[in-house]
């Protein structure tokens, strides 16, 4: 995996950029990402997630959502 990422030359840095060029709106990254956690949470896997599992998840969410 690692020689394809090196051939491929993926920065940081581009990745970001990919992201915001793919969203320039962010508060339509925030509806996509809340979408995909309301879609996590009412999977039948949650049911099998405790406390500390569903509380990073909303931490991730809330920290995505900062940085958009």
């Amino acid at each position: 995996m690692r020689s394809i990422i090196s051939a491929v030359d993926i920065t940081a840095s581009s990745c970001i950029q990919d992201f915001f060029e793919s969203y320039p709106d962010p508060d339509a990254a925030k509806k996509v990402l809340w979408e995909l956690l309301v879609a996590a949470t009412g999977s039948q896997h949650a049911d099998i997630w405790n406390g500390e599992t569903r509380a990073k998840m909303l931490f991730f969410y809330e920290q995505c959502g900062d940085f958009f």
